[in-house]
């Protein structure tokens, strides 16, 4: 578990005006977040990141991010503030930390279809956006492998079927697994030579939105941001948001209102709705291997890894019984 943030060395890195309040975020399995408040009322949003290796990566998000706020988008895509010795990142005890304006909102608990509409509304303007900037081009950057690179999802993670293989879980569930991941190293890595490509969020589920009044407020949290298969931002993040009502019925209007919502800003190609439901299983495998390297690191425990064993499980299942309603709903987009 980490200690609560040193208040002496945040007020040190962006003078902020003290004494400080802060607030634990509920959301998100890779970093800590805070709300703070100054004493002059003013609030923010302190990240910490659980991992110094990832410093290339943040310089990237935030090269990524200060482009975005250039844009005319729908909503904030809130960017890290100068430190008083002026960069970005300050080193807050062990982690690495930014700081960020508040954006009123919040992570939406449940998922409406009015509310899976705006946010595919969103993503599709997101998308758009990500595909006119610059990709930056420094050695001070380091991108994550897109998610069809499975040998490359995690440093410590470099078999990805011997990884799956030492999990201690039972029998049965081990091979349906593989099977997916044996699967993904046959049918994904084709799609990479004819599918479009460009920069990416690839994280956009409901811890990474922030909703108010039914509206999108803000996206967040850009630190998986690569170059990927363009489908890819919707194959990544369509399944999370309809994820709890998978198997229940009720996931088919989220599926459409969401799916339709990101066509209208961002059309799909023929070829890209063909290969979406092959892509909503690699989300899920990429992620399993992402917190079996995340458990070798000893920055996540083994509940973490069991969990997307389980969403690996379900979305399978769910796909061998729905793929063809599936199939023929994405071609309705």
């Amino acid at each position: 578990m980490s200690s609560a943030p040193d208040f002496s060395e945040i007020l040190a890195a962006w003078h902020l005006p003290g004494p400080l309040t802060f607030a634990p975020i509920e959301g998100g399995a890779n970093n800590l977040t805070y709300r703070v408040e100054t004493a002059d009322g003013q609030k923010y949003v302190l990240r910490l990141v659980l991992n110094l290796a990832d410093l290339g990566r943040l310089n990237f998000e935030t090269a990524i991010v200060t482009q975005l706020q250039a844009q005319n988008l729908p909503f904030t895509v809130p960017a890290p503030l100068p430190t008083t010795s002026g960069p970005y990142l300050a080193t807050i005890g062990n982690h690495l930390a930014t700081l960020c304006p508040f954006v009123a909102g919040s992570n939406p608990k449940t998922v409406s279809p009015a509310l899976a509409f705006q946010a595919g509304l969103g993503l599709g303007a997101l998308t758009q956006a990500m595909a006119q900037l610059d990709m930056p081009q420094t050695r001070n950057y380091t991108l994550p492998s897109p998610f069809g690179d499975l040998d490359k999802t995690h440093p410590l993670v470099t078999d990805p079927v011997k990884a799956v293989e030492g999990l201690p879980v039972e029998p049965e569930s081990k091979q349906i697994v593989l099977n997916m991941v044996e699967e993904m190293r046959r049918e994904v890595p084709p799609l990479y030579e004819i599918l479009p490509q460009q920069l990416i969020h690839g994280d956009f589920t409901r811890y990474n939105a922030l909703v108010e009044g039914g509206r999108l407020t803000a996206i967040l949290d850009f630190e998986f941001a690569t170059w990927d298969l363009r489908v890819m931002e919707l194959a990544s993040a369509l399944p999370a948001w309809a994820f709890i009502l998978l198997g229940t019925g009720h996931e088919w209007p989220v599926i459409e209102a969401f799916g339709k919502g990101y066509s209208q800003n961002s059309p799909l190609a023929l070829i890209e709705k063909e290969a979406l439901p092959a892509l909503f299983k690699l989300r899920y495998v990429t992620s399993l291997l992402h917190f079996i390297g995340r458990n070798r690191q000893g920055l996540s425990g083994p509940e973490e890894y069991e969990r997307r064993i389980s969403y690996c499980l379900k979305i399978e299942k769910w796909l061998v019984t729905n793929r063809a309603r599936l199939e023929k709903e994405i071609q309705s987009w």
